[in-house]
């Protein structure tokens, strides 16, 4: 019954109606807005030739509110844990591949929830398609020196139910380039 009401709220938000983000959220599942911080976890796998530093990882969520033009943007570290503390589903690493598992760190949990608080208050607590949100990853480490493009890409998931599944952020980039993207190169450099 979920996924048959599923379309019809995406057609109803398309059209212009407004519909509750907490109504929106338990038919779609969590989401950046509406998840519990707590429980995300982002995996990265990169090769042997980019070593990522254990504390310097962070997630970015930014938002942007097209019909005001108000913009949020934050930055959360995360904390590097054991990968056996997820069931990593739908994670396949190939065989030459560093595996890390990564959570919000707990210092940071009660700023993620305020942020997603004053986002949804843009709107009154209602979804709106003009509302922009994205989370990345902004990677730090380094990468042995001489080491081509390809032999640099990396991916990047993110799991907003514990670990019990994971879409994409990114796949196939090299961290040099998620840095510049955010204007931080100096969080990547060589080894």
């Amino acid at each position: 019954m979920r996924h048959l009401l599923a379309p019809f709220m995406l057609l109803s938000v398309a059209a212009g109606s407004a519909i509750s983000a907490a109504a929106f959220a338990a038919l779609l599942g969590p989401n950046a807005l509406t998840g519990d911080p707590a429980v995300f976890q982002v995996v990265s796998s990169t090769p042997q030739s980019v070593q990522l530093d254990p504390a310097g990882q962070k997630l970015r969520l930014s938002a942007t509110n097209s019909e005001t033009g108000q913009r949020i943007e934050e930055r959360f570290d995360l904390d590097r844990l054991a990968v056996g503390s997820s069931g990593l589903k739908g994670i396949k690493p190939a065989e030459d591949e560093n595996l890390h598992l990564y959570q919000i760190s707990p210092d940071e949990l009660d700023r993620y929830v305020r942020v997603q608080d004053e986002i949804l208050g843009w709107h009154e607590h209602r979804v709106s398609p003009r509302q922009l949100v994205s989370l990345t990853v902004l990677p730090a480490g380094c990468i042995k020196a001489d080491t081509e493009h390809q032999g640099r890409l990396s991916a990047f998931w993110l799991s907003m139910d514990g670990g019990d599944s994971f879409t994409p952020l990114e796949r196939q980039i090299d961290p040099l380039q998620l840095a510049a993207n955010a204007g931080e190169t100096e969080t990547v450099q060589s080894c």
